[in-house]
């Protein structure tokens, strides 16, 4: 360094400025060096940024279509993968894959992976829309992975088959702004109905003075029944004969369809009613009359295919809990999530405006609403006019369709339901608090399942299942649960 100063101390001006210009070049490259590298770190954290945005607006688009299939039937989810991936050619136009038009024309449409539904700016547009520049945006299907079977066989016996669930694959693909930050998901979920009894339950009954209240389904209770009439059918629920299932006694008066003499309890060998079940029951697995009826009418054409009834008619509290029962009829946390759905919907203590609000549902592709009220009023939906006509049908109907509610009534609520025509309802409704009372009038009648407190049937009408129901329960009380999450994909997607 001396002798690089002494040769500019020397006049020798020539090398000095050479040393003076190559310092400052040196000097420059590191500024720009420094320039450069806050530049690429401010780009790779707006890159950052922007990927977290799209990793959270496709977690978004997960979300709604886990409520989307809270808000709606599964059995229009019927898009089949493949095992060889969602990328196969014969996937995307395979059958329940390609509808273009839901549940009514304006519908977004959730199992049709060439046209997915798309979200932007946190507004559903049509399926196979674009995304609108400058907002955050994501595209959703659903694809099936395993259909759901509902539970097979009288819960408790040797033949008992516990139901198989619906697992379903969420593709979403979230975008934040313009880009650059793009991700792909895909999640799996698996979706089964919530624990309660699938039929008709209530502590106390007040039965018709003729006739039977229910049919192809059957009733449960932890108390006394009386009525006139057995209950007819195949329980679709638990392919079993429909039947009373009390942990108190059941009592019959003579009528004209044929009741046991014995108005007291059931007796061993009932050949009237050999379905119930009571606490004055007994063991009959060596008698004649066990499992169903060989000769009973109401199974001879299916009575290859009907599961062995219990070989004991001997029922107690204990018994109930095989079929789902537990007090209250469903968890406080599945009572908040169905008020959470209805406060979204509208829906929540909102009994005067439900005329309007659920055919606006309807209109935008939500076919299983859930209604809840917990003010002391009574809500009006179940009443005739009320609900649109899709969740009104004929039980005999083959063509399932997708309309159906669920209704939460919560405290010593009393609901009046009468109805002057004979289509019945589709849905669930739980009226479960103390106090809390359904109370059937003229020819109201249910499709479905109902859990309260008290039940009164005072008119004509009936409840039972069908196929369709048991194998397409209502949206809302289905159990949606998260099995599998991977991120597909990272980058500029857009």
């Amino acid at each position: 360094m001396l002798n690089r100063l002494r040769l500019i101390h020397s006049d020798d001006r020539g090398v000095g400025l050479i040393v003076v210009m190559q310092f400052m070049l040196v000097a420059s490259a590191l500024g720009l060096l420094v320039a450069a590298t806050a530049t690429l770190g401010k780009h790779s954290a707006t890159q950052d940024a922007a990927g977290a945005a799209a990793h959270a607006t496709s977690d978004a688009g997960v979300a709604e279509a886990m409520n989307y299939i809270r808000s709606n039937s599964i059995v229009a989810l019927t898009c089949d993968e493949p095992v060889t991936g969602p990328g196969a050619a014969n996937w995307k136009t395979a059958a329940g894959c390609t509808a273009t038009v839901g549940p009514t024309p304006t519908s977004p449409v959730w199992a049709n992976p060439s046209s997915p539904v798309v979200v932007s700016g946190g507004t559903v547009l049509s399926s196979g829309s674009s995304c609108v520049s400058g907002q955050d945006c994501y595209q959703v299907w659903v694809g099936r992975l395993q259909k759901y079977v509902p539970a097979h066989g009288a819960p408790g016996s040797a033949s008992y088959v516990a139901a198989k669930p619906a697992v379903f694959r969420i593709h979403s693909t979230g975008v934040a702004g313009v880009g650059p930050g793009g991700r792909a998901v895909a999640v799996e979920v698996k979706t089964l109905p919530a624990r309660f009894p699938f039929g008709v339950f209530a502590n106390t009954f007040t039965m018709p003075s003729s006739g039977s209240p229910a049919a192809t389904e059957s009733i449960f209770t932890t108390g006394n029944v009386s009525l006139k009439c057995p209950l007819t059918g195949l329980d679709y629920a638990n392919n079993i004969p429909a039947a009373i299932h009390a942990a108190g006694v059941i009592s019959y008066n003579n009528g004209s369809c044929h009741p046991p003499s014995n108005a007291t309890s059931v007796v061993p060998c009932d050949t009237s009613a050999p379905y119930d079940q009571d606490s004055n029951g007994v063991d009959r697995s060596t008698s004649a009359c066990n499992n169903y009826d060989q000769t009973d009418p109401n199974f001879s054409s299916v009575a290859s295919t009907i599961t062995p009834y219990p070989q004991s008619q001997h029922f107690q509290s204990s018994d109930l809990y095989a079929y789902g029962y537990r007090p209250g009829g469903l968890s406080a946390g599945e009572y908040a999530q169905l008020k959470a759905q209805a406060v979204a919907e509208n829906t929540y203590n909102n009994t005067a405006n439900l005329g309007s609000v659920i055919p606006a549902l309807v209109a935008s592709g939500v076919t299983n609403p859930v209604i809840y009220s917990d003010d002391g009023s009574a809500p009006g939906p179940i009443m005739e006019n009320v609900l649109p006509a899709g969740f009104f049908r004929d039980p005999t109907t083959t063509n399932c369709p997708v309309y159906s509610v669920t209704i939460i009534v919560r405290g010593a609520t009393s609901v009046q339901w009468t109805q002057t025509n004979g289509q019945s309802l589709a849905g669930s409704l739980f009226i479960p608090d103390t106090g809390g009372s359904m109370k059937f009038a003229g020819q109201a009648s249910l499709i479905g399942t109902l859990f309260a407190d008290n039940i009164q049937f005072n008119g004509n009408g009936i409840t039972q299942l069908d196929p369709c129901f048991v194998n397409g329960p209502p949206g809302g009380v289905l159990d949606v649960t998260v099995m599998n999450y991977r991120s597909v994909d990272t980058g500029n997607v857009q």
